[in-house]
């Protein structure tokens, strides 16, 4: 998740990779004068606990997690655009890394601070304070093998009988792939007016 604050205070991903694996951002989100009451609950309840200095106000946090989840406890390197501060943080007990920041922020523009897991290739960017507003952000990237897309859907649900027709509802004029024991599939186009349905019976 990358929420609308985070976007605001220039957050951008990146392609980031290190040996034979790769971090993929997980979420971005910010807080404003340290207050999480903002952050969607589902974040707070991932990660608001165990954290003494998530009412940090004017700061980027970074939490690198392993591919089980896990915190992976690496350091971060932060550095500006321009090559003028540069500094590499060790994760606190809390397992986020972090550095306070100054800079002004112009809203949804491109931020002068950048974020990598130490010796990484790539680095996503954002942060600073949001005209002249207290303002954090919070990183959450996950390592994985490179390559390695999303996982299979753990509730397929069960294969459809081959003796019963298949049914689908489809809008008008609306076409829909249809795949059936691994064969090619048909291409099914509704014409009739309005809502309707189309019975497959495939031999």
């Amino acid at each position: 998740m990358i929420t609308d604050g985070a976007k605001r205070m220039g957050f951008q991903d990146a392609e980031i990779t290190q040996g034979e694996r790769e971090w993929v951002l997980v979420d971005a989100f910010d807080t404003e004068n340290g207050n999480w009451e903002n952050v969607p609950s589902e974040l707070r309840e991932k990660y608001l606990h165990n954290f003494p200095e998530a009412g940090a106000d004017h700061h980027i946090f970074v939490l690198l997690l392993d591919e089980q989840g896990a915190h992976a406890l690496r350091k971060v390197r932060f550095f500006t655009r321009d090559g003028q501060h540069s500094a590499t943080r060790e994760p606190e007990p809390s397992g986020w890394a972090n550095i306070p920041v100054w800079n002004n922020q112009p809203q949804g523009g491109e931020s002068a601070w950048m974020h990598q897991p130490l010796g990484a290739q790539g680095a996503t960017s954002g942060g600073g304070l949001v005209n002249g507003h207290h303002t954090t952000l919070f990183v959450v990237l996950q390592r994985v093998p490179t390559g390695v897309g999303p996982g299979p859907d753990p509730d397929p649900g069960p294969d459809p009988d081959p003796d019963e027709p298949l049914h689908v509802d489809v809008a008008e004029g609306k076409q829909v792939i249809v795949s059936w024991a691994g064969d090619e599939g048909l291409m099914v186009k509704l014409t009739p007016k309005g809502f309707g349905r189309i019975e497959l019976d495939i031999k």
